[in-house]
């Protein structure tokens, strides 16, 4: 099983990581999944070092358009949103009926928005809070 549409919400270390993996997992041409891919921020120098899908040549370029091009190459198709989460579209979510959310922000605000009753499954992901946790990842899964 795999679901049709997943809603990827937080395009940094964490997020890109979730897309790599499911890159990994078979050839999705004949599948028709979807992906939404949300995040308002574009690749730095910085982020060369902790963003699995992120190269040199991504720098300057939304983290949008790097995850969709690595996705679409597997044979996903992607919706990008270049813009921030906000409540009124996690309540909104109930009415597109997309089933998993799969969310990378690792700030606490942005997580604390979801809407548990829009999605069948979400899997939420967070790095520690300080620079000495960083590699520390809590991952949840719900409901």
């Amino acid at each position: 099983y795999f679901p049709r549409q997943i809603w990827f919400s937080g395009l940094g270390h964490l997020g890109q990581a979730s897309i790599w993996l499911i890159g990994l997992y078979k050839d999705f041409s004949e599948s028709g999944i979807k992906c939404i891919l949300q995040d308002d921020d574009v690749v730095d120098e910085s982020n060369l070092y902790t963003q699995v899908l992120s190269n040199q040549k991504d720098v300057d370029k939304p983290k949008t358009r790097v995850c969709a091009s690595y996705l679409e190459q597997r044979g996903i198709q992607t919706r990008i949103l270049e813009k921030r989460m906000t409540i009124n579209e996690y309540k909104d979510c109930e009415e597109l009926d997309i089933p998993v959310l799969v969310n990378g922000y690792d700030n606490v605000g942005a997580r604390r928005m979801i809407q548990p009753s829009a999605f069948d499954l979400i899997i939420d992901s967070g790095v520690g809070s300080s620079l000495d946790l960083f590699d520390s990842i809590t991952q949840y899964a719900f409901p």
